[in-house]
C-alpha cells in the first residue's frame, strides 16, 4: 500500500512539474507573439535598448519585409557583434539579402559586394550555413557572368569597323 501511494505522489508531482513547465513555456511563447506583432507594426521602436537581441532582429526583419532596406540595414549593423555564432550567422545571412535586393533593385554593384561580404561573415560565424552558401555562390556566379559579359562587349568595340560611315562625297543617303 505504501508503495502505491509513493508512486501515486511521484506522479502527482510530475505532472504538475509538467504544468508548470507548460505554462512557462506558453508564457515565453505569448511573449514572443506579442514582440513579433509590436515589430511588424513598428511599435517596438521606442522601448528598444531594453529588447532581447530576437526582438530586435525581428524589427530589421519586418523592416526588410516592407521595403524599408535602409533602415533594416541599420538595425541589423546595429546588432552585428552581438549574440552566439548562430545569431551573428542569421544576423549576417539577412544583411546580406538586404543588400542583394537593393543591388537588384538599383542595379549598383556596391550592393552586390556588401551582401558578397555579408554572407562571408555569416559562413565565418557558421561554416555549415546552406543558405548562405548558396547566395554567395549565386552572387560569385552573377559576377563571373557579368565580367564575360563586359569583355565581350570591349571586343565587340574593339572589332567594330573604323571610318567614314557614308562614302565620301555623298549627300549621306547611303544605307
Amino acid at each position: 500500500m505504501a508503495k502505491q501511494r509513493r508512486i501515486a505522489i511521484l506522479l502527482a508531482l510530475a505532472v504538475v512539474l509538467l504544468g508548470v513547465g507548460m505554462g512557462m513555456e506558453g508564457m515565453r511563447l505569448w511573449e514572443a507573439r506579442m514582440l513579433n506583432r509590436a515589430a511588424q507594426s513598428g511599435e517596438i521602436a521606442a522601448a528598444e535598448g531594453d529588447l532581447p537581441l530576437e526582438a530586435l532582429f525581428s524589427r530589421a526583419y519586418w523592416l526588410k519585409r516592407y521595403g524599408r532596406f535602409d533602415s533594416a540595414a541599420q538595425k541589423y549593423n546595429e546588432l552585428r557583434d552581438r549574440g552566439d555564432d548562430g545569431f551573428r550567422s542569421g544576423l549576417h545571412y539577412n544583411l546580406g539579402n538586404v543588400y542583394l535586393g537593393q543591388g537588384v533593385a538599383t542595379r549598383k554593384g556596391s550592393f552586390i559586394l556588401l551582401a558578397e561580404e555579408s554572407y562571408r561573415d555569416a559562413l565565418a560565424a557558421d561554416p555549415g550555413a546552406k543558405d548562405a552558401k548558396y547566395n554567395l555562390a549565386r552572387i560569385i556566379k552573377i559576377k563571373r557572368e557579368a565580367a564575360k559579359k563586359e569583355g565581350k562587349k570591349k571586343e565587340k568595340k574593339e572589332e567594330s569597323p573604323q571610318g567614314w560611315r557614308f562614302a565620301p562625297g555623298r549627300r549621306g543617303d547611303n544605307p
